[in-house]
């Protein structure tokens, strides 16, 4: 397009505003305050407030405005690569950047479509504009325009699918800051008087609690989800980029009069914190399946590799589908890690967690209380203000996870050693029992027990049990002397006492996608890596047990020749070891 058609543009959406704006003046004419046209709130969306086409009409041949349906999503390509000919960072002058981008938004969308305007800035391995953690967050049928950012290149797109180059994330957020500056200068002064939201997830995230620092930008309304540790570090020397502000997980926080944290309690990005000026080391536990107990940092695992509880806000996708297409906002084509909830650093040699299809649900976004207590905080609350939305999962009343168990069938490999001289002097108790994470309601116990003196091998129990979703597993085995007045349970034997479980593995039907799901809770060679034998694993990291306060004379290991978690203890009535673990029970 000719230089001065391009400086046109500006002049010629002015006047194609002013007409708009009279024509819906003339057609509320007699109508009431024009404050009352609309009872939407702050933002947008249907039902959620915010701009976009409007209807009106009446007699007298009053003009008619119809709502506009925007229902396309425009990848604006701001990739500040100067390499990159399809990007608008390319041009001469802001000024120019400013008048490309217009240009896309005029030839992607109707006028209707451009009185507001929905940003997303995507995350890690989504720099070049892929939405599909955004593809659920609103009805289609807005009037408002959306537009997803990129800032990378999106040569060979599919090739770096699902990776993680922790020695670039610095670098993106540099970049995405950057590249988003110069889109909300563009809607800014070609796009007067639009109303603007900016929604970043992760890394995005990062770079979207950064711009909305800046003062030219303060009446732009900021939405930052899934905030990673490091976005409290300043990660460049440039003036413009400092400390960003960061949410309290399981929180939506108002964190300045523009700036809205949204972040799960258990999404593990919030580990990542670097180290200091150094973005490259990643925590050890983003290495294991599950939970662990360890927060320092190994520099990754080259085996394996993903991070829980971390793509549930926005996105209702699946990964792994040959037929995907990035920029219609869907999963990717390529296989990705499910959560594996037990293991070891090497859990991908496992078939259930094995990179393959996953399913992805948009437990905030996509619920119409989350996103009215998002949008309520930004215009009414105070900062600092916040509610309280805890762990990744199904939603009840007012955005508060849904505390209900879930039936699952069970089967409990395990074998239990009595170290007892006698039949029937010691009665061994092995119970697994399913509480509620932090006071959440409880779920039920599988128990089997024996009084035999030797070990009998393998056995399988099996059944149905309630389980938390968010949940504590507690392993106890007890000892308890049946011998009567005698008391010789264990007599003169020094032998111990063990009690085994291989696997313990539950199926479910899943709340929100109705799918049936097998999940493997204890086993999956869990504690396997974690330290040199015969250490108690209570006692090390990359494990996520940790023992009772009120244990008698036992403790848990990892049996290299049974591959299973071990409890062992001394023989006699009495002795009792208590072992737990946290456990979230969906992606």
């Amino acid at each position: 397009m000719p230089p001065l058609f391009r400086r046109s543009l500006p002049v010629r959406r002015v006047l194609l505003r002013a007409l708009l704006i009279v024509f819906v003046n003339a057609a509320l004419g007699g109508c009431g305050d024009s404050s009352e046209m609309s009872t939407r709130g702050p933002g947008g969306g249907l039902g959620e407030g915010g701009g976009g086409g409007m209807q009106s009409g009446g007699a007298g041949g009053e003009p008619i405005i119809e709502a506009v349906p925007c229902e396309d999503v425009l990848i604006v390509n701001l990739n500040p690569d100067p390499d990159d000919a399809g990007s608008c960072a390319g041009e001469s002058t802001i000024e120019d950047v400013a008048d490309c981008i217009a240009e896309e938004i005029d030839e992607a969308f109707e006028l209707g479509c451009q009185q507001s305007f929905d940003v997303f800035v995507p995350g890690t391995a989504a720099e070049y504009g892929a939405w599909k953690q955004f593809n659920s967050m609103f009805s289609r049928d807005t009037g408002r325009g959306y537009l997803s950012l990129q800032y990378a290149s999106a040569a060979g797109a599919e090739t770096i699918e699902n990776t993680f180059d922790a020695a670039q994330y610095d670098k993106g957020v540099i970049d995405a800051t950057s590249s988003l500056t110069l889109l909300l200068y563009a809607l800014q002064n070609r796009f007067v008087g639009s109303d603007v939201r900016i929604f970043g997830h992760s890394k995005g995230s990062h770079a979207v609690s950064l711009v909305s620092d800046f003062p030219e930008f303060a009446a732009m309304q900021f939405y930052a989800f899934a905030q990673p540790g490091r976005t409290e570090t300043d990660i460049s020397e440039r003036n413009d980029i400092a400390a960003g502000k960061r949410g309290r997980p399981g929180r939506i926080e108002k964190l300045s009069a523009n700036l809205v944290g949204i972040t799960w309690e258990n999404d593990e990005v919030r580990y990542y914190r670097g180290s200091g000026t150094n973005g490259l080391p990643i925590p050890e536990r983003w290495s294991y399946p599950g939970y662990i107990s360890q927060n320092t940092y190994d520099g990754g695992n080259p085996f394996s590799f993903r991070i829980d509880h971390h793509n549930n806000y926005g996105g209702s996708y699946l990964d792994g589908v040959s037929s995907n297409e990035w920029r219609a906002g869907q999963g990717t084509t390529k296989p990705n890690y499910p959560y594996c909830a037990t293991g070891n650093s090497l859990f991908g040699s496992y078939a259930e967690c094995e990179k393959q299809l996953v399913a992805y649900v948009p437990y905030f976004w996509a619920n119409e209380d989350c996103r009215e207590l998002a949008f309520d905080l930004m215009a009414n609350g105070d900062v600092d203000d916040s509610h309280y939305i805890g762990q990744s999962g199904p939603r009840d009343r007012g955005c508060t996870e849904d505390n209900s168990t879930l039936e699952a069938e069970y089967v409990m490999v395990y074998r239990i050693n009595n170290g007892d001289l006698n039949d029937d002097d010691c009665r061994i108790d092995l119970e697994v029992g399913f509480e509620g994470l932090d006071n959440r309601t409880d779920g039920g116990s599988i128990s089997v027990r024996t009084s035999v003196n030797e070990d009998t091998g393998w056995l399988i129990d099996q059944g149905t049990v309630r389980v938390p979703v968010h949940m504590r597993v507690r392993m106890t085995m007890r000892i308890t002397d049946t011998s009567g007045g005698i008391r010789d349970c264990g007599g003169l034997s020094v032998a111990q006492t063990e009690s085994y479980i291989q696997t313990l593995r539950l199926n479910f039907t899943h709340p929100e996608q109705g799918v049936r799901i097998d999940r493997t809770v204890i086993g999956l060679e869990e504690g396997g890596t974690a330290t040199p034998f015969p250490a108690s694993l209570a006692r090390q990291n990359n494990v996520a047990w940790y023992e009772d306060i009120n244990n008698v004379d036992a403790d848990i290991h990892y049996a290299p020749t049974r591959n299973a978690v071990m409890i062992k203890g001394d023989t006699d009535g009495g002795v009792r070891g208590t072992f737990y673990k946290r456990l979230h029970l969906l992606d």
